[in-house]
Formats: structure tokens, sequence, C-alpha cells
């Protein structure tokens, strides 16, 4: 009796089991089907039924394969074709018992993935997924990183060509340039610079040259007067390494007159210029008096001097101006004039982008201090003023008088307001009208708010507006140099002090940008 309910046992303990898995199965997200080695249905789940829409097809325990794949290519799952081939060679397939992984498009355009591994016992158990979402965004993220590669390629091809531009104009303008990176280190070194100290061009104009090379071939020579050579080297090098800006006259052994000009660089180094003033001086030694203008001159463009780019830009501009006569031929004048645009061009691209990339790297360090609002909006309106004028517009201000203090850095805070109101300048057309407001906003912050009566933008171009590199595209807008990151630097900035920017625009009306800042930001009122 007891070998006889022994395989009844079996079967009642296996049905159970079944109906534990398959119950537990149906708190999966996937569907699942696990099929014998005779290819007949021994488990499925709910949510196969929901994902293939097996609505209408009964399931049950013992089910052949080739039925499930007989319905599916009745209903056109397998696409076109005749029925019992499909069939047949969707059974060939499956009788290989070969572990397998696909994607397939339904009908509908859902998108299915597949996996499918055999059994040790024989027969195979399938996991049905539906990832039409992902796929989706997979394609988007993929269109959209080949759209970012193809932009960031045409900016690169830019930024080379103005590149090149420069490293042809370093090589012929009448001072020497070097730049050493935070390591000592040249980066940059220019033709004329070896000229004008006797440094030989084989050895010294070159691209990771350490800066005590220099020093020590200078002290051999006797460039810094009498005493020990490694001496006089590290002396200099530890004035070097405070990284500060500094402007001295040398003169030579051989009686020549240097003016040296060097300017720290945002992400450490510095860069320098060289200049040969010997006749120069000579001459404010025999009539300072008379000199004492050009003097404060060029003291005053040599502050100018920061960067080897604004170095060629005043360059540029003294030659443009003719301060020292004309140029003789008219090419030379578009020459100049290509050098100057370029030179500011690219020192605002690169200037946006460095700002820029210290934002994202979360390594802005603001300088706090208390000022007040309004003064900060009347700074902006002083500095924007002039190129108002230029188009004949109406500047209006809105500044109550109990506007608070503000815990702020006065500078980076200032940019934002002068980055929204050039935007307003920039796309209002002559004799439009601009208004800067300012408030307290409900929650205990402030608000400023910079409305024109410019050309506006749909939502999609306020979006283009507030991507990086991003540039609306119309007849006006084209015919106005830029960069494209204006507004995502003022995010940033604005996002540094906790503050946020909305936007209101309308096409052929104008646009309204409120500038936020949370209350901590308030120091009274």
């Amino acid at each position: 009796m007891a070998k006889k309910e022994e395989p009844a046992s079996l079967d009642a303990g296996t049905d159970k089991m079944l109906a534990l898995i398959t119950e537990s199965a149906n708190f999966l997200n996937q569907g699942i089907s696990v099929f014998d080695e005779d290819f007949c249905l021994v488990l499925w789940n709910e949510r196969l039924v929901e994902i293939l829409e097996f609505s209408n097809l009964t399931f049950y325990r013992g089910m052949p394969l080739e039925e499930l794949f007989r319905y599916n290519a009745r209903r056109g799952e397998y696409g076109d074709g005749e029925i019992e081939q499909l069939v047949q060679e969707r059974l060939t397939l499956a009788r290989r018992l070969e572990p397998h992984h696909f994607d397939r498009i339904r009908p509908d355009g859902s998108i299915i993935e597949i996996r499918g591994n055999p059994l040790p016992s024989g027969g195979f158990a399938t996991v049905y997924d539906d990832v039409t979402a992902r796929r989706k965004a997979e394609q988007d993220d993929q269109v959209h990183r080949e759209e970012l590669e193809s932009e960031v390629a045409a900016r690169t091809a830019e930024v080379e060509r103005k590149t090149q531009l420069l490293e042809t104009t370093l090589e012929n303008i009448a001072q020497g340039i070097t730049v050493f990176d935070d390591d000592l280190i040249t980066q940059v070194v220019n033709e004329r610079f070896c000229e004008l100290l006797d440094f030989p061009v084989d050895r010294f104009k070159k691209h990771g040259i350490p800066f005590a090379d220099y020093m020590r071939f200078n002290a051999e020579r006797g460039e810094y007067g009498p005493g020990e050579i490694e001496d006089l080297v590290n002396e200099r090098l530890e004035i070097t390494r405070k990284f500060e800006a500094h402007t001295f006259h040398r003169e030579r052994p051989d009686g020549t007159i240097v003016e040296v000009i060097g300017r720290p660089l945002p992400k450490g180094g510095f860069v320098t210029t060289y200049s040969d003033i010997t006749e120069h001086s000579k001459a404010i030694k025999s009539a300072e008096d008379a000199s004492k203008a050009k003097s404060e001159f060029l003291a005053n463009m040599s502050h100018e001097l920061r960067t080897p780019l604004n170095a060629i830009i005043g360059f540029a501009d003294a030659m443009k101006n003719g301060i020292f006569g004309g140029l003789g031929a008219p090419q030379y004048d578009e020459y100049v004039d290509s050098i100057y645009d370029s030179g500011h061009h690219l020192l605002n691209l690169i200037n946006d982008i460095l700002d820029l990339s210290v934002i994202e790297a979360g390594k802005l360090v603001l300088r706090d201090s208390n000022v007040a609002m309004v003064d900060i909006a009347e700074s902006a309106l002083r500095m924007i003023q002039p190129k108002a004028e230029q188009k004949s517009l109406a500047m209006e201000r809105n500044l109550p008088s109990d506007l608070p203090m503000l815990r702020v850095d006065e500078r980076r805070l200032t940019q934002v307001l002068l980055n929204l109101m050039f935007n307003a300048v920039k796309f209002t057309k002559i004799g439009g009208a601009i208004t800067l407001s300012a408030g307290r906003s409900s929650d205990g912050g402030a608000w400023f708010n910079v409305n024109d009566t410019g050309i506006g933008m749909n939502k999609d171009e306020i979006g283009t507006a507030l991507s990086e590199f991003g540039q609306v595209e119309s007849t006006f807008t084209r015919q106005h140099d830029g960069t494209g990151l204006g507004l995502p630097l003022t995010i940033g900035l604005l996002e540094a002090h906790g503050g946020k920017l909305s936007i209101e625009s309308t096409p052929g009306e104008g646009t309204s940008i409120t500038a936020t800042l949370p209350k901590d930001r308030i120091v009274s009122g």
C-alpha cells in the first residue's frame, strides 16, 4: 500500500511546490515561463500574460510550446509568413536548447527583452521583461551624446582655429611672452622672449622646461650679479612660488632695459610679458616732466596686460588706433581688426568656460561681504548704461528705498545682473525699454528682475538659451556674437548663493528674468 501511495504523495508535493513558486512569481515585474523536456508548459506567472497580452489564450499545465508559437504567429508577433513555417522555425530553434538573449519588437511597438536558458533536467526557463521605456531612454541618450559630441567637435575646431591665429600672433608681436604652470614648467614661450633675453632658441623655446633652468642659465652668465649660483636661483624660485602679480624693469649687463610684467593665472602658474624699453627709458630719464603723461599711459596699459590674450588685444588696439603712426598697407588694418576681434572673442569664451568649469567642479569660492542690495543694482545699471545709450534704449528702474543688506559675493552677484542686462540690451531693438526691479520675496528672501521689450523667446528657445553653448537662432540674434554661456554662468553663480533663475518670455513682446536669493542671504531689513 505504501509503495502505491508514494507516487501520489510525490505528485501532490510537486503540485504544491509549483503552486507556491507560481504564487511567488506573480509578485515579479518580469514574465516567466518554464517548459519541460517535452516542451510542455510547467510554470508561468501573471506578468507573462500581461506583458505579451495573452488574455485571450488559456494557459494550462502541459500546454505544448507549439501551441503558444502558433497563437503568436497567427496574431502577427513573428511578422509576415506562412503560419506553420513560422511555428516550425521557432520549434527548431527551441529544440537546440541553447541560451538566448534578444529583444523582440511587438506589432504595437513595445519592446520585450527575452532571456532563455536550458534546464539541467531538460526543457528551458525564459524571462520576459518590457524594456520599451528603457530602450527609448537609451536611444535618446545616444542621440544626445552624438549631438553633444558634434557640438564639442565644432567648438574644438573653432578654438583650434583661433588658437592657431593667436600662436601666429605670438610669434609676430614685439613682446616676449612666457606661460608657466603651477609646477613652474613652461607651457608657452615665443621666439621674441629668447631674442630679448639672449636665451638659445634650440634649448629654451620648448614646452616642458623648468623655470629653474632659465634662472640658472641667467645666474651663470651674471644676469643677477655676484653670488652663489644656486642661492641666486633659489631666491628667485621662492619669490616666484608666491604667484603674485609683479611689474619691474631689469637692466641687463649689456645695458638693455627689459620691462617684465607677470600675472598669476586663475588655476595656478603665471603669464609674463617682456618688452625692450631701453630707448623709451632713456627718453624718460632725459625728459621726465615732458614724458609723464606717456609714462602714466604705459603704466595703465601695462596694468591691463594680465594674460597673453590681454597682451595681444592691447597691442592690436594700439595698432588699430595708430598710436605710434599708421601701419602702411591697408591690409594691415584689416589684419589688426581680425586679431583684435578674435582676441576679444576668444578671451570672453575662455573666461566663460573657465568660470563654468570652476562652477561645475564645485570649486567656486564666494568672497562674501555685507553690501546694500540697491548698491549692487545701481552699480550694474551704471556699467550697462553706455551700451543701452548706443541703441537709444530707455533704462528704467524700480528700486524701493527699503531694500535690505545682503551677505553675498558682490562681484559675482553684480556679474549676474550684468549678464541679464547685457542680454536684454543685446536682444532689444533700437528704441526699446529695459526695466531693473528688486524687492523682497514672500519667503523672506530677495529678488532682482530684468524686463525688456525685446524679441522674446518661445519655450523651446528658452531651453536652448539655458543650455551650455546654446544660442537662439534668428535673423536678429545672429547679428551679435556670443558664446552661449551667459545664462548657464548666471544660473551657476546664483545657485552658488543658494538662489535660482526663472524666465518668462513671449516671442515678439519681450522677456522677464527673475533672480532670487534665499532668506539666509539677507542681513537686515
